[in-house]
């Protein structure tokens, strides 16, 4: 499924993984570990959406925004 998503580089593994990609990345979908991560790049956005319900709102107002992106783009 990775070979049907639509961009450069998609990474899927553990923190620790994707630690060394972070600079290079736009977007983080993780736990509340992430937060961590981040913080410690400097970086201050966080989207808090709890539960299932509130990930998948998550996950589909981000489809929505690229699909709307690639349609205009």
């Amino acid at each position: 499924m990775l070979k049907d998503i639509k961009a450069e580089n998609a990474l899927v593994g553990d923190l620790e993984d994707a630690e060394s990609f972070l600079n290079e990345c736009d977007m983080l979908i993780s736990n509340f570990h992430g937060e961590r991560i981040l913080h410690s790049l400097g970086s201050n956005a966080l989207k808090n959406d709890q539960l299932y319900e509130g990930g998948a709102y998550f996950l589909f107002e981000v489809a929505n925004i690229l699909n709307k992106e690639l349609s205009h783009g």
